[in-house]
């Protein structure tokens, strides 16, 4: 039923006004939207199709299109919003009609289906990738459809057996460390370490290697690709800092220190143009052998001991969570695989697709601070 006030509106004709999309209108948690529904009705149509299409839990859009409807009459626009709020019962609630006006406060469908999701399960084993990071300043190697952005990073074999290869990298490397040293946690972090500070983490598994999950709070973690702020010897594998053979390669090429470039993922930055056949690379202070990131390159396997680690933790789960992760690379898609396998439930938020579409049982497409803004 409508309100005495909405009924009180009359039943006139809507002043005429330029037929234009006014959004799309992309739903928060916990905002509010104010539509005047004497100009303007929801596309009932539209929003039917993304529901059922979507199932409501998994609508990827999350959005209502809003248009004006020169046309339309009074009458006409409130039975549209009492059909609208029929549609969305338990997602959208009406509030008090005041002079021709109703508010609508619609909280995301999605992220309250994540928060329910998180609330029903006690040993979550979490999964993350690039989009957990974006925020704080790294960006991401892959597109909405999971393609690379650029050419795809060096790989190991081509490290190990090219000296030019490795010339072009710590070159890169040094110029990008300045910003990625710097880089600080953002709220999808902290909101994780207070998901594990809560007992409700089992693992959290990262496929970054930036080491904001720990700089956040985050104690049962996993670096399944290694860290970026160490440097190991590919021979007699002894470690130093990655910050320390930063001093060292200003050291050995001073000119480069001036140099800058848009920063690119893992600390990589964008040096294309340069040429790279004068820059120096220490040697191991140990024994003279050659120095890489202690990361996992493309075409190197990822430790066996850290994956059994991460299997065994996986086993006892009762969900998984992957969170900013198209799981592209087999290394972290095994474990949705495994935690189908489990008959365990599969959450992920991620801006786009991901290889384990088929075996989610939810998905939010919103950055990671957004979706998972409920814990903090």
């Amino acid at each position: 039923m409508r309100s005495a006030a909405m009924r009180g509106a009359g039943a006139g004709s809507v002043a005429p006004r330029q037929l234009q999309p006014l959004c799309p209108l992309s739903f928060a948690p916990g905002e509010a939207y104010q539509f005047d529904w004497s100009h303007e009705v929801v596309l009932l149509s539209r929003v039917t199709v993304i529901v059922k299409a979507a199932h409501v839990r998994l609508c990827h859009s999350r959005m209502l299109f809003v248009r004006a409807y020169p046309q339309e009459t009074q009458e006409m626009v409130y039975d549209a919003h009492d059909r609208a709020f029929a549609l969305f019962k338990g997602i959208c609630r009406r509030g008090t009609g005041i002079a021709g006006r109703t508010e609508l406060n619609a909280v995301g469908m999605e992220n309250s289906a994540l928060a329910t999701f998180v609330e029903r399960h006690q040993r979550l084993f979490v999964l993350t990738g690039a989009g957990c990071s974006t925020n704080s300043g790294i960006p991401d190697y892959r597109d909405r459809n999971g393609d690379w952005k650029r050419t795809q990073p060096v790989r190991f074999q081509a490290f190990i057996a090219e000296e030019q290869t490795r010339q072009r990298y710590w070159a890169r490397s040094m110029v990008g460390w300045r910003r990625f040293g710097r880089a600080q946690p953002n709220d999808a972090h902290h909101a994780l370490a207070r998901l594990e500070a809560k007992g409700r983490c089992q693992l959290l598994l990262t496929q970054n290697v930036d080491r904001l999950h720990q700089a956040a709070g985050s104690r049962a973690v996993i670096d399944l690709h290694g860290r970026l702020d160490l440097v190991r010897c590919t021979a007699c594998s002894a470690t130093n800092r990655r910050a320390d053979f930063q001093d060292e390669l200003v050291r050995l090429n001073p000119a480069w220190a001036q140099v800058d470039a848009p920063a690119l993922p893992d600390g990589d930055a964008d040096l294309s143009q340069m040429d790279f056949e004068a820059f120096a690379i220490p040697p191991c202070a140990s024994c003279g052998g050659v120095l890489k990131p202690d990361v996992v390159f493309y075409g190197e396997n990822v430790p066996r001991d850290q994956v059994a680690v991460a299997q065994t933790a996986l086993e006892d789960a009762d969900a998984m969570l992957v969170v900013g992760s198209s799981l592209m690379v087999y290394s972290g898609f095994r474990f949705a695989q495994m935690a189908a396998r489990r008959g365990i439930p599969i959450a992920a938020i991620n801006l786009g697709r991901t290889r384990a579409d088929d075996l989610l049982a939810l998905k939010v497409e919103e950055s990671c601070e957004m979706a998972l803004s409920f814990l903090l």
